[in-house]
């Protein structure tokens, strides 16, 4: 008579331990493949965004402003820009940082965790007057993006006027700004840019410099204003 020889409770509870191990391993690879597909959707928006940016320009002659939001609410669910503001050159709204007014450019009212992008754009390239001729930036507020280190990446010109213009940035997946990121009337007009860390570093953001600007509107110099 054959005789079977069954798993002790010390063998069982090995295997369901290792069992454990290799779903707990492929469930943080799904996290992160699941991560890593909301980041490069959003990082892809970004860019539309900033082609919007441009193709907004090249009929307003401007950049809107950021969009006008209710002190009551906690985003910006219209995403129009301060009609108010318009036809006032030297506003506070145009100064400073707010929600992207996707309403306006027709894309972008939220990244991939379904929350708004925020955006800063230099008040001398928002006015209603029009880019300037002489494409100065606001001296006293020169957007820089660095790295998580500290490093430079957009090179100021001579004039120490900053080549950048605008700025659209997510909070990434914690929907919190890192550092400097944060939305608030002293920001000294420097973001961090850098790759996504776990729990670390989560922002993602674009610019729109200058030259990438006025290279479309040269291109189109006919259009009607």
């Amino acid at each position: 008579m054959n005789k079977y020889k069954g798993f002790s409770l010390i063998e069982l509870a090995i295997a369901l331990a290792i069992i454990g191990l290799i779903m707990s391993g492929l469930l943080e690879s799904m996290a992160l493949m699941s991560d890593y597909k909301k980041i490069n959707k959003t990082d892809v928006t970004l860019e539309q965004i900033k082609e919007s940016l441009v193709g907004f320009a090249i009929i307003n002659r401007r950049l809107p402003c950021p969009a006008r939001c209710s002190k009551y609410k906690k985003h910006c669910v219209n995403g129009a820009y301060d009609v108010d503001a318009i036809g006032i050159e030297d506003t506070a709204l145009c100064k400073k940082e707010g929600y992207l007014p996707w309403a306006d450019l027709g894309i972008g009212r939220h990244d991939a965790w379904k929350r708004p992008f925020h955006y800063r754009v230099d008040r001398y390239y928002s006015a209603s007057s029009g880019i300037r001729d002489s494409l100065q930036t606001d001296f006293n507020k020169k957007l820089t993006v660095i790295d998580r280190y500290g490093n430079d990446l957009t090179t100021k010109e001579l004039s120490d006027h900053s080549r950048i213009i605008a700025i659209i940035l997510s909070y990434g997946k914690n929907g919190e700004a890192e550092s400097s990121n944060k939305i608030t009337i002293a920001n000294d007009a420097t973001y961090k840019k850098g790759d996504y860390v776990e729990n670390v570093f989560d922002d993602r953001l674009t610019w729109l410099s200058k030259y990438t600007l006025t290279n479309y509107l040269a291109k189109t110099k006919d259009l009607p204003k």
